[in-house]
């Protein structure tokens, strides 16, 4: 709990999920606002191999289903792996548990990266 957090690179960060035998995901890209597509690109280049684009987006309400769908594309342009889930970050969240999921075929598409 008193632990200090500190900052990494996203290159040292790729490179120890590599080392660990996993696939580098990219996780809430809607919060990195205006500088997403920057910081998709330069995740892309340094070896990242997926994206979440299935999760609630509560904070962004209306636009949260148009978010999902940008970033879905985002992944099939630059064949990135779809990931998603239920965000529990909060003892109050309403959300129940795989509302977030991803289909077969993604699921699959993340195993076969894991080869």
């Amino acid at each position: 709990a008193f632990v200090k957090n500190t900052a990494s690179s996203m290159k040292k960060i790729i490179s120890a999920v590599h080392s660990c035998g996993g696939i580098a995901i990219l996780a809430h890209p809607a919060y990195l606002e205006d500088n997403a597509e920057k910081v998709i690109k330069e995740f892309i280049n340094l070896g990242g191999e997926g994206i979440e684009a299935e999760c609630p987006y509560a904070s962004f309400e209306e636009a949260a289903g148009d978010l999902r769908n940008k970033f879905r594309k985002i992944a099939k342009d630059n064949n990135l792996a779809i990931s998603g889930g239920t965000d529990f970050h909060e003892k109050n969240n309403n959300l129940n548990l795989g509302n977030f999921g991803i289909s077969l075929e993604e699921f699959n598409n993340l195993k076969k990266r894991l080869k």
